[in-house]
């Protein structure tokens, strides 16, 4: 197998874009997971967004990574597993800090949508 690219186009159309470089950040990234119980009705997308309207600026991303529905659950929930992304530019994130921002997600989350925790606790 092959690939042929018509560069002269490709490069006419990208000619007008301005390129944005940004250092890579000296801090790691935390992640955390967490098993949430929810109604069928509800898509990832409105979880995402609320749980970027509820932090304060260190979510940089939000990733689903398995969804099971059957016969475990109640027949209009579903389980979604969810992996947070956090950083911050300028010092290293503690646990605490982290803590602090998943749960005020998690909160808007069960105010909002009703989730529950499927397994384990958030403290």
């Amino acid at each position: 197998m092959y690939a042929d690219f018509n560069w002269n186009l490709i490069i006419s159309m990208l000619k007008d874009q301005k390129i944005k470089c940004k250092e890579v950040s000296k801090f790691p990234s935390v992640r955390r997971d967490l098993a949430l119980l929810i109604n069928k009705q509800v898509a990832f997308a409105e979880i995402e967004s609320i749980a970027f309207q509820s932090d304060n600026g260190l979510l940089k991303k939000v990733s689903l990574f398995d969804v099971y529905e059957g016969d475990k659950l109640p027949a209009d929930k579903k389980s979604y597993a969810l992996s947070f992304f956090f950083s911050d530019e300028e010092q290293t994130l503690t646990d605490m800090v982290v803590d602090k921002s998943i749960l005020k997600i998690f909160t808007s989350l069960e105010q909002k949508l009703k989730v529950e925790l499927r397994d384990g606790t958030l403290k």
